[in-house]
């Protein structure tokens, strides 16, 4: 069994412990799509965090089709709790969302329930959880620059004492080097039996399912982290992509290291210049430093410093 400290996030840091983690190596990229449960092979001869509330709620639209089936969701914008008027926002086009590619509904847990969605909106889909934690992971996981696609509630088969038999990974992460498998749960709730189902199925399925197998708790995550990635997230959600390429043009000629403040004079924009700065994050162009909560007073890496000296 291989130990990896933490979420592997140079964004979101984590405390110094380890995840459990089974590791398949592999060059296969992520293949975990509705409707794409994975083959069963031959047999082998506390701490929660529903504290944490979102500063906004997205806004949705369903619209019908003409045979009654349904259109992907529209995300008209945000409703804001907290925020200043958003006048660049209210002309903005809808933004089409992908169902959930989940293998199976979510249902509400022993411990820590919570189910619902959040939208992805990087990758323009919406993603299903079933415990607080669960949410708190996917919005860490989803706003990570290294997140290339997020699958959530995944099955795999596998043979135990010779009979067939599931198991639903909560998230499934594919990065560039390959995809992780999480099973979350809380720290109380992990025991023998789940490090056992996850190494049979990492000895049966392998990287036909993923290229490590990891157990995510609540100390696997900080609330530094938690409440920067639902800013991120929350940031992104404008789909204001003028405003993103905008600071994009303007990092280019700031330092290396630089305040949200620093952009926003920069750009002029405001507000809108803060909320598309921080959304940029993700896209990689700007670094939060470790244990940082993001604030205009927060000195940021800017990698994007680098691109304009060229």
């Amino acid at each position: 069994m291989l130990l990896r400290s933490g979420l592997l996030s140079e964004t979101f840091p984590s405390p110094a412990r380890h995840i459990d983690a089974f590791h398949r190596p592999s060059a296969m990229g992520c293949s975990c799509r509705k409707g794409n449960e994975h083959a069963l092979p031959q047999p082998p001869a506390r701490r929660s965090f529903e504290d944490v509330r979102p500063r906004v709620q997205l806004l949705f639209r369903r619209a019908r089709q003409p045979s009654g089936g349904r259109d992907p969701q529209l995300v008209r914008g945000l409703v804001h709790t907290n925020a200043a008027p958003r006048d660049w926002g209210r002309d903005a086009p809808a933004v089409d969302v992908e169902d959930s590619v989940a293998n199976r509904v979510p249902r509400p847990r022993k411990r820590g329930s919570k189910v619902g969605a959040v939208v992805d909106p990087f990758r323009r889909r919406s993603i299903r959880f079933d415990s607080g934690l669960e949410e708190s992971a996917l919005v860490v996981l989803i706003t990570l620059p290294e997140t290339l696609e997020i699958c959530e509630q995944q099955k795999a088969e596998y043979i135990q004492h010779g009979e067939k038999r599931k198991h639903y990974f909560d998230i499934v992460q594919r990065q560039a080097s390959g995809r992780i498998a999480y099973a979350v749960k809380y720290e109380e709730d992990v025991d023998d039996d789940l490090r056992e189902t996850l190494r049979l199925i990492s000895e049966q399925q392998g990287d036909r399912f993923a290229d490590e197998f990891r157990i995510l708790t609540e100390k696997d995550l900080t609330l530094t982290q938690i409440e920067n990635a639902r800013e991120i997230l929350a940031y992104a959600s404008d789909f204001d992509f003028e405003g993103q390429a905008l600071v994009s043009a303007a990092l280019q000629r700031l330092p290396a290291r630089v305040l949200i403040a620093d952009i926003v004079r920069a750009t002029g924009l405001g507000e809108r210049g803060r909320r598309a700065a921080v959304a940029l994050i993700q896209k990689g162009l700007l670094k939060v430093p470790a244990n940082v909560r993001l604030a205009d007073g927060a000195f940021l890496i800017n990698r994007a410093a680098h691109e304009g000296r060229r």
